[in-house]
């Protein structure tokens, strides 16, 4: 709650973040018989400072791939934005050389 109090601010433009994540969702089209879609990450607000070290921590199921897979590009977010250093990861435009300085270590299955 906190983090979405500031994301939504006036002033979150101000902080200095390596990584902002505002409102990102994904949610999976219907499988089979399903009348629904899977919602996998539901209204994420999320901000990482430079130099820190994080981890997603939760449940299966909780969306912690999933984010990350948005983050790399991997998956199109189904709404909702994220950041490295300012740049718009979720545009196109994103260059790879943003993800340089960022290291990933999904657990093998």
């Amino acid at each position: 709650e906190d983090e979405r109090a500031i994301i939504d601010s006036q002033y979150s433009d101000e902080v200095e973040s390596a990584i902002e994540i505002s409102h990102l969702c994904k949610e999976f089209l219907p499988k089979g018989n399903e009348k629904k879609g899977t919602v996998a990450v539901d209204d994420l607000c999320l901000r990482i400072n430079p130099g820190e070290c994080f981890a997603l921590l939760g449940t299966n199921g909780a969306g912690k791939s999933t984010t990350l897979n948005m983050l790399l590009r991997v998956l199109e977010p189904s709404s909702g934005q994220a950041f490295i250093e300012g740049v718009d990861v979720t545009r196109v435009n994103a260059t790879d050389d943003l993800f340089l300085n960022m290291g990933y270590c999904p657990q093998g299955e």
